[in-house]
């Protein structure tokens, strides 16, 4: 328990800096002069950029609902409900703590009668499978734009799929006892009802299972990357797309800060320094912040469609029941 309170103390102070750094980039740089004169032809990207993120989190959607119905026998929920619930819990992560969606999301799936077991293996495939596709894409992205690679999209994305779903593999298998050990260990005596009465040393995650997810977890991110670069063009339309590359590695790498830092709602503040940094060594420090900030609107307003779009789904649902 020490030691959760000691990280999550740290985890706050990094969210502080982050946000004090994005803070003193702003006040240093042009920013709002560039906001001021932008053209009327960056409203369409940015409308662009939206729409995609909406429907990017159908991605990790999916792999949840894989999971959680792979490890069920059988599932309570159908796949619709399974996606439904995904999409009306997942704005649950802008609440301080940057986990309540899948507290949230657990303890809805099992007031609809699944059990604790699958939905906790599905957590931990969930957390896993993200962490490792979003290193992978790191690793692999930022390797090609070292070696000055000129991507051919559609080439580029098939390469990495499979080598992150290939590496991946290797190392989820590694890596599941130790995540699980980590989340025992950070809940703590408070979150044992959660595990209780679990063998967490017998994971029933399969290969199978982890080989569909790792691709889906990569396109959810790498289109983060795209996005972010896309928005690079309304200020800088002459930007090379030999930087594509270079900033989908810094994106999955500014995901995961925000991501693992359990302080930022939703990663506010830390995904946002990490990016902004990261460009301002390849264009401007408008540049980098109006794609870093410009990033994060975008992100906020899609889950709130997506949201909506769960909401809508389940009234749908429940119509249809009734009548």
């Amino acid at each position: 328990m020490t030691r959760f309170f000691s990280f999550k103390y740290v985890a706050r102070g990094l969210t502080v800096l982050a946000i004090g750094f994005l803070i003193w980039m702003v006040a240093t740089s042009e920013l709002w002069p560039m906001l001021g004169d932008l053209d009327a032809d960056a409203l369409p990207i940015f409308g662009a950029a939206v729409f995609v993120l909406t429907l990017h989190w159908l991605f990790p959607g999916l792999a949840w609902t894989i999971l959680a119905r792979r490890l069920a026998d059988p599932p309570a929920l159908s796949t619709g409900a399974h996606l439904t619930l995904f999409a009306t819990t997942q704005i649950q992560k802008y609440v301080p703590g940057n986990v309540f969606h899948f507290i949230v999301r657990h303890l809805e799936a099992r007031r609809r009668g699944e059990s604790d077991e699958p939905l906790f293996w599905a957590c931990v495939g969930e957390l896993s499978g993200q962490l490792v596709a979003a290193g992978l894409l790191a690793a692999l992205t930022l390797s090609l734009a070292a070696a000055g690679f000129a991507p051919a999209p559609v080439l580029l994305l098939v390469l990495l799929l499979l080598a992150i779903t290939v590496v991946g593999l290797r190392v989820l298998q590694d890596l599941l006892p130790r995540l699980v050990g980590i989340l025992v260990r950070l809940v703590g005596s408070r979150g044992r009802q959660w595990y209780q009465g679990i063998d967490l040393k017998k994971s029933p995650l399969n290969t199978p299972d982890l080989l569909v997810v790792l691709p889906l977890y990569a396109l959810y991110i790498g289109t983060l990357g795209v996005v972010a670069w896309s928005l690079s063009l309304a200020v800088e339309p002459s930007l090379s797309l030999q930087l594509l590359p270079y900033v989908i590695g810094w994106t999955a790498i500014a995901w995961t800060a925000g991501f693992v830092l359990p302080g930022a709602p939703g990663g506010l503040g830390a995904r946002e320094a990490v990016l902004t940094g990261a460009l301002y060594a390849v264009t401007s420090a408008e540049t980098a912040l109006f794609v870093a900030l410009g990033l994060r609107l975008c992100t906020i307003l899609s889950d709130l469609f997506f949201f909506a779009l769960g909401v809508l789904a389940r009234s749908i649902a429940a119509d249809e029941l009734e009548s």
